[in-house]
């Protein structure tokens, strides 16, 4: 647990800003539902009264899916690269695998001549 902490606080202390900015997200989302449902806040849309002007609440309809494609979009980008990523690096250890194996031989092939010799 301690160090599954230690993990968590230290991303956090890496990107600050976006830390940031994901704590005030929070914040906000939570003080409009407050406002909404406990102090009938009619444009949040959360009071449960019907009128025609669009609320926050449909905007936030409205915008879910895009900001679930992009979500998606980032997500799939980064897996494909760290899967190009780790292609590359086991095409590295392969060719440093066949550089050794082929001198390997030539040195065989030398102590084999030496010794027809």
């Amino acid at each position: 647990m301690g160090a599954r902490f230690r993990s968590w606080w230290q991303q956090i202390k890496q990107h600050p800003v976006a830390s940031i900015l994901i704590a005030l997200f929070i914040v906000f989302g939570v003080l409009v539902l407050v406002g909404g449902y406990k102090l009938n806040w009619a444009w949040t849309g959360f009071n449960g009264t019907d009128k025609t002007d669009k609320t926050l609440y449909d905007w936030m309809q409205l915008l879910f899916i895009p900001i679930v494609l992009a979500i998606a979009g980032f997500w799939f980008n980064h897996r494909e690269r760290r899967a190009a990523e780790s292609r590359a690096d086991i095409e590295r250890i392969a060719a440093e695998l066949r550089a050794k194996t082929e001198q390997d031989i030539a040195e065989d092939n030398q102590r084999e001549a030496a010794l027809q010799a």
